[in-house]
């Protein structure tokens, strides 16, 4: 099978032939708008499942979230617009020196 082909609508949502869920509200309240413009991707694992990080990254008490999840199946859920300016939380503050990161990229979280 050749590889999925993705792409982004004019909302920053990406479309394509793949199982892609949505974040309710939209964009995830744990993040910010004022980035530049992406310069790179930072992957994560998460232990977990994904519809307890979706939770979790719509708790504002967290203060923690990524643009994508994606399980083990393969599912994506998306909490933020790609190239609208919309930045990710990755780092809680102050849990490790240097707080958030000031890198404009985009984080995803896969499921273990």
């Amino acid at each position: 099978m050749a590889g999925l082909l993705l792409s982004v609508g004019p909302d920053g949502r990406i479309t394509g032939p793949a199982s892609i869920t949505y974040n309710d509200p939209w964009p995830c309240r744990n993040g910010a708008f004022g980035s530049q413009g992406i310069q790179g991707v930072v992957m994560h694992t998460m232990v977990g499942n994904l519809p307890d990080t979706v939770t979790l990254f719509n708790n504002p008490a967290a203060q923690v979230s990524a643009h994508f999840g994606i399980d083990q199946a393969g599912n994506i859920h998306q909490f933020g617009p790609i190239g609208k300016g919309w930045i990710a939380w990755r780092k809680r503050p102050g849990t490790t020196p240097g707080t958030r990161s000031s890198t404009p990229t985009t984080g995803t979280h896969i499921i273990r």
